[in-house]
């Protein structure tokens, strides 16, 4: 199946939990690459909700494959968050860059197209996953103290997004 690359998510969710399961495994939908920060836990918290912990246990017994692709420079937070999950991370050619996220699919024996990435930036998640060939869901940050880098990327991305689809645009203006 040809993708198109760019910046386009094939999805944009307000929280999580709008993932409809019984959809991805219609499609085919194996694995599921997460990103760590404002994804599945706040910017700068090593505290795992009981919710996403629930959450994560039922994507398992579903019989999705997970793991975690992060760009964090805080490894032993990652590791120890990992731990709390159950689930394996990977580290490296940092995103949009394709090598990581290309390991990360390997590892779980998928193709591109068996494999979704979730996460909340849409210049490191969304693109990276499209390059790679992967379904992509942009997911509304958590709530959480974030940084003036991250924040300042966050507009400079809902910029961008303008030019890309209308249910994207117009979510982010109902949202601001």
């Amino acid at each position: 199946m040809a993708k198109r690359k760019g910046i386009a998510p094939d999805w944009f969710i307000a929280s999580l939990w709008e993932i409809d399961l019984e959809t991805l495994k219609s499609m085919g939908i194996k694995g599921i690459i997460f990103d760590l920060d404002n994804t599945l836990v706040p910017g700068k918290s090593d505290q795992v909700s009981p919710e996403i912990l629930s959450w994560i246990k039922k994507l398992k017994e579903e019989g999705f494959q997970l793991c975690i692709f992060s760009n964090t420079f805080r490894i032993k937070r990652l590791w120890q968050i990992c731990r709390k999950l159950g689930i394996p991370y990977f580290r490296g050619g940092y995103k949009p860059a394709t090598r990581g996220l290309k390991k990360a699919m390997e590892s779980m024996g998928l193709e591109p197209w068996q494999c979704l990435m979730v996460g909340d930036r849409v210049l490191t998640d969304v693109l990276g996953g499209n390059r790679v060939g992967m379904w992509t869901i942009l997911v509304k940050p958590t709530e959480g103290r974030q940084g003036l880098a991250t924040r300042i990327f966050y507009k400079f991305e809902r910029f961008l997004l303008r030019f890309v689809r209308e249910p994207i645009r117009r979510h982010f203006r109902q949202n601001k």
